[in-house]
C-alpha cells in the first residue's frame, strides 16, 4: 500500500466515526491491520515517525510525535560527545481497601522505583526500528547500571534520579558492546510494550491500565556530571562516585572533583578493610590453630573416631566445634572483603599509606598477600 493510501485510508476511518457510517468494531479491526502491516513492513506513511506512532502508540493523528522529535534532537545534538539515558519506572501492584460498603477495591500502592542508566558516546543520529518498537542511539559501546530504590511517596522526592542510599549490590556498572536501545513505552508515553521484559511487567499491575509508564530523561555535557552531584544537609555537595567507574569503563575524562573525591574513598576503604582483614586473619589462624590441637589431643586419648568425637568427651566436642565454626564464619567475612578488594582494585593498585607516625602499609602488597594466601586456602 503506498504512502497515499495509508493516510487516506486511516482519514476515511476516522471520517467514518465522526458520521458513524460504520461500526466501532469494523473500524477497529481496520486499524488493527494497518499496524499490523506497518509493524511487518508492508505499509507505511512515508514518514518514520508516524509509522511508529501509529504501530506502538495507537497515534494516528500524531499527537504523541513532539515526543520522539525531542528525543532525536537530544540524540542528533550529542553526536561525537556522551550521553546519559535515564529511565525511570515505578513498580506498583494493587493495595486492597474495604470500602464503606463492605467491598475490596484496589487502591495502587507504589512498591518501588526502578532506574535505568546507560551511557555511551553517540556515533551517529537517532534511528527508529518500527518492526521491533526500538529507539537506536548509534554507539560502539556503553556503561549501563541498574538500581533499585525504596519508593512510596511522591512528596519530598526526587524523581529524576535515585537516592544515594540504594542498594550497593545491584549498582555496579557493566560494559557493554553496541548500540544504546529504547524500548517502546520508553520513547512514547502510553505506547504499547515492546520488549519483552515489559511486557512481563503487564502481569504485575505497574499502572491503571496494566502498562508500565517509563520517565526517560536524557543528558548531555555538563549536565551528566550534575545528575551525579547531590545536596548535602548541610549545603555541601555529595558525589555519587560510581560517575569515576562509569566514566573509566568508556575511557573518558574525569572531572577533578570526582577523580579527588573517587581518591579519598578509596584511602578510606583501604583502611577500613584493612582493619577489618587484619583482625580477622588473626583470628582465624588462632581458630585453626585450636582445632589443630584439639584433634591432635583426641588422637592422643583416642576418641577420634570417623571424623567424630565420642560423646563422652563433651568438653573436647565442644572446643572443637567452636574452633571449626570460627574458622567458617572467618573466612567467609575475609572472603567478602575480599571481594570489595577485587572490586575496587585495590590489590592492583599501588598505595603506601602511614597510618600511625612509625607504621606505614603498603595496601598492594597486604592486599595482594591476603587474597593468594585465601585463594590457596579454598584451591
Amino acid at each position: 500500500m503506498t504512502k497515499g493510501s495509508v493516510d487516506d485510508t486511516i482519514a476515511r476511518i476516522f471520517q467514518g466515526r465522526k458520521k458513524r457510517d460504520e461500526n466501532a468494531q469494523e473500524q477497529d479491526k481496520k486499524l488493527q491491520r494497518i499496524r499490523e502491516n506497518i509493524r511487518a513492513g508492508k505499509e507505511s506513511t512515508g514518514d518514520v515517525i508516524k509509522d511508529f506512532l501509529i504501530a506502538w502508540a495507537w497515534d494516528y493523528q500524531g499527537n504523541k510525535r513532539g515526543e520522539i522529535e525531542s528525543l532525536q534532537a537530544k540524540v542528533n545534538s550529542a553526536v561525537g560527545n556522551p550521553l546519559l539515558v535515564v529511565s525511570v519506572l515505578d513498580m506498583q501492584e494493587p493495595d486492597y481497601h474495604v470500602d464503606g460498603v463492605g467491598q475490596d477495591r484496589p487502591v495502587p500502592h507504589h512498591l518501588e522505583r526502578h532506574y535505568n542508566l546507560k551511557m555511551g558516546v553517540v556515533t551517529n543520529n537517532l534511528g527508529l526500528d518500527v518492526k521491533k518498537g526500538q529507539a537506536v542511539i548509534p554507539a560502539e559501546r556503553y556503561a549501563e547500571r541498574q538500581i533499585r530504590d525504596a519508593y512510596v511517596s511522591e512528596h519530598g522526592k526526587d524523581v529524576d534520579k535515585p537516592s544515594l542510599c540504594h542498594d550497593k549490590r545491584d549498582s555496579m556498572w557493566k560494559h557493554t558492546t553496541g548500540n544504546i536501545v529504547l524500548s517502546s513505552t520508553e520513547i512514547v508515553s502510553e505506547a504499547v510494550p515492546s520488549d519483552f521484559s515489559a511486557q512481563i511487567l503487564l502481569s504485575l499491575g505497574t499502572s491503571e491500565t496494566g502498562i508500565p509508564r517509563h520517565r526517560t530523561h536524557l543528558y548531555t555535557g555538563n549536565e551528566i556530571s550534575n545528575f551525579f552531584v547531590y545536596g548535602g544537609f548541610r549545603g555541601e555537595e555529595q558525589l555519587d562516585l560510581s560517575y569515576v567507574d562509569a566514566l573509566e569503563l568508556l575511557g573518558l575524562k574525569v572531572p577533578d572533583k570526582f577523580r579527588e573525591g573517587h581518591g579519598k574513598f578509596l584511602d578510606t576503604r583501604r583502611i577500613e578493610i584493612y582493619a577489618h582483614l587484619d583482625s580477622l586473619v588473626a583470628r582465624e589462624m588462632a581458630a585453626s590453630r585450636d582445632v589443630r590441637e584439639t584433634e591432635k589431643r583426641a588422637k592422643e586419648i583416642q576418641k577420634y573416631r570417623d571424623d567424630d568425637w565420642s560423646r563422652e568427651d563433651s568438653e573436647t566436642w565442644s572446643k572443637w566445634n567452636s574452633g571449626a565454626e570460627c574458622v567458617k564464619s572467618s573466612r567467609a567475612k575475609i572472603a567478602e572483603h575480599l571481594r570489595e578488594v577485587i572490586e575496587l582494585g585495590l590489590h592492583k593498585s599501588p598505595r603506601v599509606i602511614e597510618l600511625v607516625p612509625g607504621k606505614s602499609v603498603d595496601f598492594q602488597k597486604y592486599f595482594s598477600g591476603v587474597l593468594g594466601n585465601y585463594l590457596n586456602k579454598n584451591s
